[in-house]
């Protein structure tokens, strides 16, 4: 059938792609793709000073223009949301693993802070912004940080009551798979 076809194709293309990352040494086709478009820019520059900052996962604000202030739901935060409604209790992750979260102002500050180094150093200069190599968090810390956060500010349910956190707990592939 032409859906079997067509979800057969995207298979195969998701593969394909997969296979290019991997033999350039990349995880998945996201940080491929970033990496190929910063070539090109390198490529394309002659003698045009560039800067590239490589953020890690951005959330919400940690002071600017007001703490937890972001704009739309993106990257974790449609999970975040789920955890805070009590509807997401599982999550397959290892507790002891690093995760590298950095605050929407973080990044902000960090691309000003960078402005005037084209200038001064002429070239491609590649920046991460990023929080782990200083101050290392990991999914667990993460989950107890989210956990108090929403404990100090429920989110509520439709009659205005505030809702309560389920037990959240991170698991392992074994039994994500099951």
């Amino acid at each position: 059938s032409p859906t079997e076809d067509g979800e057969s194709g995207r298979r195969r293309l998701i593969e394909a792609g997969m296979q290019c990352a991997r033999r350039h040494g990349w995880n998945d086709t996201y940080t491929l793709t970033k990496w190929m478009g910063e070539q090109v820019v390198d490529q394309n520059r002659d003698q045009t000073p560039v800067v590239i900052l490589r953020p890690a996962i951005i959330e919400s604000s940690y002071e600017e223009p007001v703490p937890g202030w972001i704009d739309g739901l993106r990257m974790a935060d449609p999970m975040i949301i789920a955890f805070g409604r009590g509807k997401l209790t599982d999550f397959p992750a290892d507790g002891t693993a690093s995760i590298d979260v950095i605050p929407v102002d973080h990044v902000a500050n960090a691309m000003i802070a960078a402005l005037p180094l084209p200038s001064e150093n002429p070239g491609l200069k590649v920046y991460q912004v990023g929080s782990s190599a200083r101050r290392p968090m990991t999914c667990g810390q993460l989950i107890g940080y989210l956990a108090e956060g929403f404990r100090l500010r429920p989110m509520f349910d439709v009659d205005g009551h505030p809702i309560k956190l389920a037990k959240f707990r991170l698991i392992g592939q074994e039994e994500f798979d099951r």
